[in-house]
């Protein structure tokens, strides 16, 4: 049994419309899929800095600021989180390093060498 023409025409349209919201929802969910893995990947790095190091996050007005306890005068900001986050890293990073040239001893020069007592 044929359907009218009418709702054979309606139909075609319900199916495309139906197609078009399988389409969208596959979007979404990649979308999610996306949110999901970046949210993950920043509770993994959140763990690791807190791990090894006491942070303290604060928001503010217009973004957030932290501090690393166990650094003194470790502290960097961000617009966002995840800015936060990247900026935290490369703070813990860059202080690390700045301690690390602080404790090796003086390089000698040439003009330094110990003269022999005898």
């Amino acid at each position: 049994m044929a359907l009218p023409v009418n709702m054979e025409s309606e139909r075609d349209e319900w199916r495309k419309i139906a197609c078009d919201a399988e389409v969208e929802c596959e979007s979404m969910e990649v979308d999610i899929t996306s949110l999901r893995s970046q949210l993950a990947a920043a509770q993994r790095r959140v763990a690791e800095l807190e791990e090894e190091n006491i942070v303290e996050i604060h928001k503010e007005d217009e973004g957030y600021w932290a501090a690393v306890t166990s650094r003194p005068g470790c502290v960097t900001q961000g617009d966002t989180l995840a800015e936060l986050f990247d900026n935290l890293t490369e703070a813990i990073q860059l202080w690390d390093e700045a301690k690390a040239e602080m404790d090796a001893p003086p390089a000698q020069t040439a003009g330094d060498e110990p003269t022999g007592g005898g």
